[in-house]
């Protein structure tokens, strides 16, 4: 396991790295990390958790001190792109200045079901997330109809 206290830019604060082994459906405290003190710091902090087995990351959570509605997020500034994959698939990278809270993926156009979707993306790491290239695309029609939003994008 890897985890960070991280400022909603990516700064981080304090980190660490453990081995750990949980039972299937079990919890297993793997580190003991102070809150942060004030509230403006727990608004504008979150812990990153990483589950990583044979150098490849498997599970990423990211844990808020404060609910949704008070973190001090701002409109993250996304880079996007897609590519071709084998067997008919397509891959969009995702990366982000600052954290992006509940990323949605939709291709305007298609019944499309993602890999993964609704997901947090922290500042400054990059998630892939796969889909079955649509029949009779092309893959800059793919790039054109691919619409991605967070949950800033809600406010009003």
């Amino acid at each position: 396991m890897r985890w960070s206290l991280e400022r909603l830019d990516g700064s981080v604060e304090s980190s660490g790295e453990v081995a750990a082994a949980a039972a299937g459906c079990a919890t297993a405290q793997i580190a003991r990390i102070p809150a942060p003190a004030s509230i403006d710091e727990r608004r504008s902090r979150v812990l990153v958790a990483e589950l990583v087995e044979a150098g490849s990351r498997r599970s990423l959570v990211v844990t808020p001190f404060v609910p949704d509605k008070h973190l001090a997020l701002t409109a993250p500034t996304l880079e996007v792109s897609v590519k071709l994959a084998p067997a008919g698939q397509a891959v969009v990278r995702l990366e982000s200045d600052t954290l992006a809270r509940w990323v949605e993926l939709a291709l305007d156009g298609a019944d499309t079901i993602f890999s993964d979707n609704y997901f947090d993306l922290p500042a400054r790491r990059q998630i892939e997330v796969s889909f079955a290239f649509p029949a009779d695309w092309s893959i800059e029609r793919v790039r054109q109809a691919l619409k991605v939003r967070s949950v800033v994008d809600t406010y009003a």
